[in-house]
């Protein structure tokens, strides 16, 4: 039999609806970070396999049951891993369960960290996480720690987690997650968090790479219920974080608590449950408060979009205040309004 290669949007029906009974089929949830839904047809114009894609992350990859075997999910993942070639992305990512990961091996992907029963986190490139293992320093100290934030802008409630996790350790490993994909484009949220941490000795700043989860793109798509998403997240990150902290001799990881974020709270319980037992400590630091509420960088964007960033010296750092208040600053907010 002979199969033709789609798109699939929503804009056409006919093939979405297929699309959507395909993944209900495979007991996969739609995702809703999506750039682009391939699928092969038979010549009836029915569908027998589909996969999307979001920035470099494979996503929703799915064969009918009565053509599994043809190699069909060999040909959507060629074909996606060809068209992000010819945009320039070369490195490729999937999540997926630990029963798919056997048939992504020989297209070329290799294991990163697994969260049994639920996830397998690959990459295309052979070797990739080894090399980001590598590229991290290792710093001497008795009490080394770590803590890994999105600092979407950086504020003084990232300040103070800092400055109350180095109260504990003498040498602190600081993460800053490299997906692209906040309101503060990466290289300016690094950028602040390097001033508004340039008074602090025993600082060391940290990309993520590719490989510290971003909570925002987490394919949860198939775990069908947020509690399980945020559990199988948090297993995944200890997975790997582990191996980050045996390389950096990390013995303690420090979180913000959430009153405010019951998924991101279950996240936090999941860390607790997970990282002692790859020996590694987890402090939860209570939220700094500003007028009656917890300082968050939600908080500071949303009075940032309503146009009061004066009321917002008391809740940020001067370095990351005079900005916002910078050309750049005024720049990138008129951009996001």
């Amino acid at each position: 039999m002979t199969y033709d290669m789609k798109p699939i949007r929503k804009s056409m029906p006919l093939r979405y609806k297929q699309w959507e009974q395909l993944l209900q089929d495979a007991g996969i949830d739609k995702d809703e970070h999506l750039d682009e839904t391939i699928g092969l047809f038979n010549n009836e114009g029915l569908l027998c396999a589909s996969g999307s894609y979001y920035s470099n992350t494979l996503r929703c990859l799915a064969v009918s049951p009565e053509r599994r075997g043809e190699g069909l999910l060999e040909r959507i993942v060629l074909e996606i891993k060809r068209r992000r070639y010819l945009d320039g992305v070369t490195k490729l990512f999937v999540y997926t369960k630990p029963e798919a990961a056997m048939q992504l091996e020989p297209l070329g992907f290799y294991e990163v960290a697994i969260a049994y029963p639920d996830v397998v986190f690959m990459e295309s490139e052979q070797g990739g996480f080894t090399r980001y293992l590598q590229s991290l320093t290792p710093v001497e100290g008795d009490r080394i720690g770590a803590i890994i934030m999105n600092a979407n802008p950086f504020t003084k409630g990232h300040l103070y987690l800092i400055e109350q996790a180095l109260k504990i350790c003498d040498v602190l490993h600081l993460f800053v997650v490299s997906e692209d994909r906040s309101f503060f484009p990466y290289k300016t949220r690094k950028m602040l968090v390097q001033q508004g941490t340039q008074h602090l000795s025993n600082v060391h700043i940290h990309d993520t790479d590719d490989y510290m989860i971003s909570s925002a793109v987490f394919p949860a798509y198939f775990l069908h219920t947020v509690d399980k998403a945020a559990s199988a997240e948090a297993r995944l990150d200890a997975a790997i974080f582990s191996k980050v902290a045996k390389r950096l001799n990390i013995t303690r990881r420090f979180v913000g608590d959430e009153p405010l974020s019951p998924t991101t709270n279950l996240y936090n319980q999941a860390l607790l449950a997970s990282l002692p037992k790859e020996g590694i400590e987890v402090t939860v630091i209570p939220r700094l408060e500003a007028v009656n509420a917890p300082i968050s960088a939600s908080r500071v964007r949303k009075a940032i979009t309503e146009g009061e960033i004066a009321s917002l010296s008391g809740l940020l750092p001067k370095t990351t205040y005079q900005y916002l208040l910078s050309e750049e600053g005024q720049a990138l907010i008129t951009k996001k309004r």
